[in-house]
């Protein structure tokens, strides 16, 4: 079998794929070990998550997809983290409560 190599974009350390694949394993090992320290709180129609075996079977379609992870170029430092998180509130991707709690650390 030959040597297959695959570089990525200049001044990248990982590719994308490489990247998505370990952010996709990463994610979903800290996920279920929260559901199994019971760290997680399911109600109304999702309360039998909170079950492993039910867990897992909900995991399973999200172990199979691709991911893609975004990566951007690193912040000019921890000051600049709140300026980028704030173009976000607008599409209140982040809550106002989180936002400010960011901002007083």
């Amino acid at each position: 079998m030959a040597d297959v190599r695959r570089t990525c974009r200049p001044g990248f350390f990982l590719s994308v794929r490489v990247l998505s694949r370990l952010f996709r394993r990463l994610f979903l090992e800290q996920l279920s070990d929260a559901c199994h320290a019971s760290s997680l709180h399911f109600i109304g129609e999702h309360h039998t998550l909170a079950e492993a075996k039910h867990f897992t079977e909900w995991l399973q379609p999200l172990r199979q997809g691709e991911w893609i992870a975004y990566a951007k170029r690193p912040f000019a430092g921890p000051d600049a983290v709140p300026a980028y998180l704030s173009r976000f509130g607008a599409t209140r991707t982040i809550s106002r409560p989180f936002f400010l709690l960011l901002t007083s650390l």
